[in-house]
Parts: structure tokens; C-alpha cells; sequence
């Protein structure tokens, strides 16, 4: 294959994509101009949650250097079960029961 055919495709994607942005943001301009703007308020627990958690501080320093050092000298064991276990409750969590 000729190095111009596959520099012409990637062009006409390029500009595909291009035209495509632009009819989506004349979209979103057309939306903003009738007045359908959506709006989320927070609750004051939520506000709270959110300052609580801007003040915390963590300090996983030294865990996270165990774990690099039983890493590197082949000592760590990964716990298939916990992280099966852990898996399923995401799963569950996203999905629902």
C-alpha cells in the first residue's frame, strides 16, 4: 500500500471526526441558547462530606514502601480469595442484587 493512499484515509478521518465535533458543539450551542441548561444542587451533607474529606490527610508511605519491598524481594502473596471476594462486592455494588 502506497504511503499517500494511507496518509489520504487518515485525512478524511481526521476531517470526518472534525465535521462530527463541530455539528456536536452546534448542538450544545443551539441547547444553551433555547434555555435547557441542566442544574445539580448539592445538599449541606454533602458539602460537609466534601470539606471533611479536602481536611483529611493520609499517610500510606509507609504501607506502600512494604509492599514495594516484599514486591521486589518475591515475598509478596497475592490472596485470591479476598480479591475474588472484594471483585464480587464491586460487582454487586455496580449491578445491584
Amino acid at each position: 500500500m502506497d504511503i499517500k493512499t494511507i496518509s489520504a484515509g487518515l485525512s478524511s478521518r481526521v476531517t470526518d471526526n472534525n465535521s462530527q465535533q463541530t455539528k456536536t458543539n452546534n448542538q450544545v450551542s443551539s441547547s444553551t441558547a433555547k434555555g435547557l441548561n441542566d442544574k445539580v444542587t448539592l445538599s449541606s451533607s454533602v458539602k460537609d462530606l466534601e470539606q471533611t474529606a479536602k481536611s483529611a490527610t493520609v499517610d500510606n508511605s509507609a504501607r506502600i514502601s512494604e509492599l514495594k519491598e516484599s514486591i521486589k524481594d518475591n515475598s509478596y502473596q497475592v490472596n485470591a480469595e479476598s480479591v475474588a471476594s472484594k471483585l464480587l462486592a464491586t460487582e454487586t455494588l455496580i449491578v445491584g442484587a
